[in-house]
C-alpha cells in the first residue's frame, strides 16, 4: 500500500493500550472506528510514534509509545489490533508491522502532547 502523507491528514490516537501475552503476542487496543479496516498495516521506526494504516484513506498515529513497549513492537512481524467502544470489542484484526528508518509523517502532522 502506497500512501502519500501530503493528501491524507492522519488522526491522532490519544488513548490506547499496548499489551503482551505470555506467548509474546502484542495487542494494541484503540477506540473503535465506524468502518471495517481493509488491508491494515503498521509502519514503525522504533521510536515514539507509529502509523496504523486502517485502509487507504484512514491513518491513525499511535503517539508517544511508552519506551518499554517500543522493543516489543520492533521485534514482532504482526500485532493484534482490537477496537473498543465502551467495553465492547467492535473490530479485531491482525496487522503486519513494517519497520522503517523513519515514519513517513510530515512535520506539521507530528503529534503534540
Amino acid at each position: 500500500m502506497v500512501i502519500t502523507m501530503s493528501n491524507i491528514k492522519p488522526e491522532q490516537e490519544y488513548s490506547y493500550n499496548i499489551l503482551q501475552n505470555d506467548e509474546g503476542k502484542i495487542l494494541i487496543a484503540i477506540k473503535a472506528r465506524e468502518t471495517e479496516p481493509s488491508k491494515p498495516s503498521i509502519i514503525y521506526d522504533g521510536k515514539e510514534h507509529a502509523l496504523l494504516y486502517r485502509d487507504n484513506k484512514h491513518i491513525i498515529i499511535l503517539d508517544f509509545i511508552h519506551p518499554d513497549a517500543r522493543p516489543l513492537i520492533s521485534n514482532v512481524e504482526e500485532v493484534l489490533v482490537a477496537e473498543f467502544s465502551d467495553e465492547e470489542c467492535v473490530h479485531s484484526y491482525d496487522v503486519p508491522v513494517r519497520m522503517v528508518k523513519m515514519i513517513p509523517l510530515a512535520k506539521e502532522n507530528y503529534p503534540t502532547r
